[in-house]
C-alpha cells in the first residue's frame, strides 16, 4: 500500500505561529502529547526516500544533509538520517521502537532523540524550541549570515535547533513545532535555494558511533541496543549514501 504523501503538520503555539502553515487541531495535539511519544529533534534537510533488499516492504523517509538550508551543521556524523519508516504490506508507520532496530540495522543513524514522555505540554515544547541547543554545532548558513549582517540577532546566532518533532511511539501520530526565526529569515532574503553551502560531514570512529547511540538515543529512550559494533560496520560501508543491504 503506497502513501500519497508524507506530511508533519505543526503544533500551534503562541509564539510559534505562522500564517500560511498546516496545522493539527487543539484535540489532534492534546491527544499526541498526552500519551506515550518521543521528543526529536527536528533538522533542516531534504525529505527522500530509501528502500533496503534486507525489508522488502519498507520505505524509509530520511532527512538528506549535505547541503546547507538556513542552519549550517559544521558535525554531522553522516549525510542521510532515518525519520521515519512505512511499511507498505500493513500501511502503517513503524512503532518506535521497530524503527530504531531497522535504522542501526541499515547503518543509519536517527535525528538526536531528547526525550521520551507520556506528557508534554505546548509550554514545555516552546522551551525547548527557543532555549535547547543543538545536538550539532550550528550556525546559520554562512551565505545567508552576510545577506543579514545588518540583522546582528539573526546573523550571529550560534548552536539553534531548527524545531523539535514529536512523534507517538506507537507510530501512528506526530507533529512538529519549528522556530518561527526561519519565516523571518525568508521574509527578509528569501529561502536557502539562493545561498548555495555545504554542511560538514564528519565520520566517526567506532566509539564515536557507540557514544552517539548511547547517549542521543539509547539513553532518552531507556533501551539498550546490543551489537552496536557490527552495526558500525555497515555505517562504515554505507556512510554518506543510501544502503543497498
Amino acid at each position: 500500500m503506497r502513501m500519497r504523501v508524507y506530511e508533519i503538520r505543526r503544533i500551534k503555539s503562541p509564539r510559534t505561529r505562522v500564517r500560511g502553515k498546516r496545522y493539527l487541531s487543539k484535540e489532534e495535539a492534546e491527544r499526541l502529547l498526552n500519551r506515550e511519544h518521543v521528543i526529536e529533534e527536528k533538522i533542516d534537510g531534504k525529505l527522500t526516500t530509501f528502500e533496503c533488499p534486507s525489508y522488502p516492504n519498507l520505505t524509509f523517509f530520511a532527512e538528506e544533509m549535505s547541503k546547507t538550508h538556513t542552519i549550517y551543521y559544521k558535525n554531522l556524523p553522516d549525510s542521510l538520517f532515518v525519520v521515519d519508516i512505512y511499511d507498505r504490506k500493513s500501511g502503517r508507520f513503524l512503532p518506535c521502537s521497530e524503527r530504531i532496530r531497522c535504522t542501526i540495522a541499515t547503518g543509519k543513524l536517527p535525528p538526536p532523540i531528547i526525550k521520551k514522555s507520556t506528557r508534554t505540554s505546548v509550554e514545555e515544547l516552546e522551551e525547548m524550541v527557543f532555549t535547547r541547543e543543538s545536538a550539532f554545532r550550528t550556525e546559520i548558513n554562512p551565505e545567508m549570515k552576510s545577506a543579514l549582517k545588518h540583522i546582528s540577532e539573526i546573523a550571529d546566532v550560534k548552536n539553534l535547533m531548527e524545531g523539535v518533532v514529536v512523534k507517538s511511539t506507537k507510530g501512528d501520530a506526530r507533529g512538529k513545532m519549528v522556530n518561527p526565526l526561519f519565516e523571518r529569515i525568508i521574509d527578509e532574503i528569501g529561502r536557502w535555494e539562493r545561498f548555495s553551502y555545504d554542511n560538514r560531514i564528519v565520520f566517526l570512529s567506532e566509539e564515536e558511533f557507540i557514544k552517539y547511540w548511547e547517549e542521543r538515543v539509547e539513553k532518552p529512550l531507556g533501551i539498550k541496543i546490543e551489537d552496536k559494533e557490527k552495526f558500525y560496520q555497515i555505517y562504515a560501508s554505507t556512510w554518506r549514501r543510501k544502503p543497498s543491504l
